[in-house]
């Protein structure tokens, strides 16, 4: 099973921080990840590292049980973590089907029997379009076509997921290279009713919702968790 320690790293050691850095690599934090460390039983094997992101680091792994490449996730291990993850799904892509959001060994600490989320209490939804034209600027046709590509692979329910062969006979894949245009009202930001930026209000606000679940005082230990 993967080396599990108490999260603080030296310099000489003998793991790769690439670009996440070293500070994050502490108990509740980064799970610190060896090449040929395994995961679930031995079934997968890390072979390299692929990425990383603020909950998470992404590694290449070995499936021995299907024999195949997988991609692994393994999650920063504090609970709020992981609560803001789904908040910021949620948010995307719509409320969690219920059935999925019970169904894990450790729904119960983040759902209630409702399906809801037990510490966030408010969602700001902000949907994959808006998100394209409003933070990367997108025009509208643009925005709509990369949607329609990116929200099937991102479904909560794993069974509705298009397969790779279906995503690489995609329109947007199929299309090949284009030149995206930028959203006109893109170049000049949207005010609000009080004269603030409507961008700047929006990336106020996520900020500071940020802080907020960031400050959650979560008891009970914490454990890495790993997804695939």
């Amino acid at each position: 099973m993967a080396d599990e320690r108490n999260g603080d790293r030296s310099e000489t050691s003998d793991f790769t921080s690439e670009d996440e850095g070293t500070e994050g690599y502490r108990r509740g934090g980064y799970h610190a990840v060896r090449i040929g460390d395994a995961f679930k039983h031995g079934r997968y094997v890390v072979q390299s590292k692929l990425g990383w992101g603020h909950f998470s680091t992404v590694w290449l792994a070995w499936d021995t049980q299907n024999s195949r490449y997988v991609a692994l996730k393994v999650q920063k291990s504090a609970q709020h973590y992981t609560e803001a993850a789904m908040e910021l799904m949620m948010e995307l892509l719509g409320m969690m089907p219920r059935k999925i959001a019970l169904g894990g060994r450790y729904s119960r600490e983040f759902f209630n029997r409702y399906g809801d989320l037990r510490h966030i209490r408010r969602l700001r939804f902000w949907t994959l379009n808006k998100v394209l034209m409003e933070k990367y600027e997108f025009n509208e046709q643009d925005a709509s076509d990369l949607a329609d590509f990116l929200l099937p692979i991102l479904d909560f329910v794993p069974e509705k997921r298009p397969t790779a062969a279906q995503c690489l006979s995609h329109q947007w894949i199929i299309a090949g290279p284009r030149l995206l245009k930028p959203s006109v009202s893109g170049s000049q930001p949207r005010a609000t009713d009080n004269g603030t930026p409507v961008k700047k209000r929006e990336k106020d606000e996520r900020e500071a919702m940020e802080v907020g679940v960031g400050n959650m005082v979560i008891n009970g230990a914490t454990k890495p968790n790993s997804t695939v």
